[in-house]
């Protein structure tokens, strides 16, 4: 129960950023647990083509039976998708297959810190996107803010988000997961048909019409 609480050992690496954010590649330090993490990795993304993928991935915060529901959100804003999309790329392609890219953003602030933070891997030819904290505020130099620091998988004890994906028809599936390592908590996951995507989203781009070159004027006689 204890190892449970205080979540798996996590070995860290090709980690990039500054102190309020960054990406990496994570895996367990234990080989038996690491040996049961299997992903098709390395994966190849442009970083537009990552950019394309997270801009369109909403996060909806969880509420009560009673409580009104908020409308969806960007998971990141523009200026958090050019931060992390060039780390997250060169770590989704340098990664070995009992390998996942993680990501960490804070917002600096006094006394608490609005983080969020999750993952990426591909398996099954589907782009797995984990939240496990969404603007979630947290004390800072508290141990919470320091364990996911630690694993940005786990959460820290909000009522999480539910994620989905703009349109809705290359969703694959939503499910939870533990990779945190929290018998209490999970973080929210959502699976991507991703290849069918990018397919659908470059071909619009070549269908769309060229604008004709500008005509020169003729010189007036």
């Amino acid at each position: 129960l204890c190892a449970g609480c205080s979540g798996p050992t996590i070995t860290s690496r090709a980690a990039v950023g500054e102190a309020t954010w960054f990406v990496r590649l994570d895996t367990f330090l234990d080989a038996r647990s690491a040996a049961d993490v299997r992903f098709d990795h390395p994966a190849e993304f442009s970083d537009a083509e990552l950019a394309a993928l997270l801009s369109r991935v909403q996060a909806q915060e969880r509420v009560g039976l009673l409580e009104r529901k908020p409308l969806p959100q960007p998971l990141f804003s523009p200026g958090e998708i050019k931060q992390l999309v060039p780390g997250l790329q060169k770590a989704l392609r340098s990664a070995k297959p009992i390998e996942w890219a993680v990501f960490f953003s804070a917002l600096p602030g006094g006394v608490v810190q609005e983080v969020t933070s999750g993952g990426l891997f591909v398996k099954g030819n589907r782009l797995h996107v984990v939240v496990a904290n969404h603007h979630e505020r947290i004390p800072s130099g508290s141990d919470s803010l320091a364990a996911i620091r630690v694993n940005p998988l786990s959460p820290w004890g909000g009522k999480g988000v539910t994620l989905s994906f703009d349109p809705p028809r290359f969703v694959a599936g939503t499910q939870a997961t533990w990779l945190g390592g929290s018998a209490a908590a999970a973080a929210s996951e959502l699976v991507l048909d991703h290849s069918a995507f990018l397919a659908e989203t470059s071909a619009a781009t070549a269908a769309a019409p060229v604008a004709p070159p500008p005509v020169a004027p003729q010189p007036v006689a």
